[in-house]
């Protein structure tokens, strides 16, 4: 598994998940699969990429796949936190707030 930090942005006043490239294509994530994305009990939220899931959908290009999450529910999962650490499996993805 890799780990790599990034820098939660905003839009419309609320915190931004952007994940994008060869970290997703790494992964199997391309354009136009669908994730599902589920809450874990130790903070961790987790993003299952596959074509049974649904619920979102990766954007992009098939060179540049980017999973874009924002809005009120990415704000309270950040709570103060400016960045978070993601941790990418084989079709999986974990992300977790960074204090």
């Amino acid at each position: 598994m890799n780990q790599h930090t990034y820098t939660s942005g905003t839009n419309k006043g609320n915190r931004r998940i952007w994940i994008e490239g060869n970290r997703l294509a790494a992964i199997g994530a391309t354009k136009g699969n669908t994730f599902a994305r589920t809450m874990q009990a130790d903070g961790t939220m987790k993003l299952q990429i596959g074509s049974a899931h649904t619920g979102h959908r990766i954007a992009g290009n098939a060179a540049r796949p980017i999973i874009d999450l924002c809005g009120q529910w990415v704000t309270r999962f950040m709570g103060s936190a400016d960045t978070f650490t993601a941790t990418f499996g084989s079709g999986v993805i974990l992300i977790r707030p960074n204090p």
